[in-house]
């Protein structure tokens, strides 16, 4: 099943195709579109995917990918063209054998993802004296509520409960 989009106007200008390109005229509800997310979410009713073959239980699998009507993206491999910008998890965007390949199922997760808080303060060399503005400015000094300095960054991280890795030098 395919929902096209078929001009940018409003959310209603959509349509259903099934796998053999053939329109169907009921079962789509809307879309949302969230572009802070980059994220769109289409309503289709439960009961035209099982009219078209879902079991109901079985993951379903999304092929995600963008078109540019007349591109005719020339492809050197087994397919003629492609009207296709973009897409996900087909690099090669049917090219390579005129399919569009692989999908995401509706049950995959994204992952974990694994980054470092780093805070690195790169100081000219001086007094000890000075060094204190660096790790404590108060408020009188800065107009900040709370100060600033490496004080203050410590305290967001704990606040957070994000480790930190501090780089003084």
């Amino acid at each position: 099943m395919c929902v096209y989009q078929e001009g940018f106007t409003s959310g209603t200008d959509y349509s259903l195709y099934d796998t053999g390109w053939n329109r169907i005229s009921t079962g789509y509800l809307g879309s949302y579109f969230n572009s802070d997310l980059d994220a769109v979410e289409f309503g289709i009713t439960r009961q035209v995917l099982l009219d078209h073959g879902w079991d109901g239980v079985t993951p379903l699998t999304f092929q995600v990918f963008t078109t540019n009507d007349g591109a005719q993206t020339n492809c050197t491999g087994g397919g003629n063209s492609s009207d296709l910008a973009d897409a996900i998890t087909d690099d090669q965007r049917g090219c390579d054998d005129g399919v569009l390949n692989g999908g995401i199922a509706s049950d995959a997760s994204a992952g974990v993802v694994y980054y470092a808080s780093i805070a690195h303060g790169n100081q000219s060399v001086n007094r000890a004296d000075d060094i204190g503005a660096h790790i404590y400015d108060p408020e009188s000094n800065t107009g900040i509520p709370g100060g600033t300095g490496f004080q203050r960054t410590l305290d967001t991280h704990a606040i957070f409960a994000v480790p930190l890795n501090i780089h003084p030098s």
